[in-house]
Parts: structure tokens; sequence; C-alpha cells
């Protein structure tokens, strides 16, 4: 029997988050859409997005994505640790 993307046998979607918001990286944003856009085209993926951008404002302490909600979490964030990941 051949392989069927999961969506084709009726079973939900995979929940994704991705986290952004640093990178040393100046495209970042693109790069995030990118691999959303990639993840959707599968059709396999909703997906959302959790940005923290301390330069536009954002706050460290008060960034915290319930990842209970996703089955697949992709970090693209490269920057100051965050204080829910670094524990």
């Amino acid at each position: 029997m051949m392989a069927m993307p999961a969506m084709l046998l009726g079973q939900a979607k995979y929940k994704v988050l991705i986290m952004d918001g640093q990178s040393d990286h100046t495209n970042w944003k693109q790069t995030t859409e990118l691999v959303k856009n990639y993840l959707q085209e599968t059709k396999l993926f909703t997906v959302d997005i959790a940005r923290n951008t301390p330069s536009e404002g954002g706050s460290l302490d008060s960034f915290k994505p319930n990842f209970n909600n996703y089955q697949v979490v992709v970090s693209t964030y490269n920057g100051v640790a965050l204080p829910l990941l670094s524990s």
C-alpha cells in the first residue's frame, strides 16, 4: 500500500509554532515566512508565528508561547536567551 499524507486519510493537520524575533541575520523575517510557506504548501500543517522583538519593545519576560497547543515547534530565534527556555 502506498503511504498517504495525513490530510488525505482524514487526519487533522499538525499544528506548528515558529518562534522568532532576534537573529544575527538581517533577513530573519523573510526566513520565517519561507519556512511557514514551505510547511503550509504540504497541506499537512497549520502554522502560527510567535515573535518577540526586544528592539521593537517586546519584553522577554512576557514572551511565553503556549507550547501545549502545538505538536511541532520550529525556532529560527537566535538571540538573547529566553527565560522560558533557559531553565
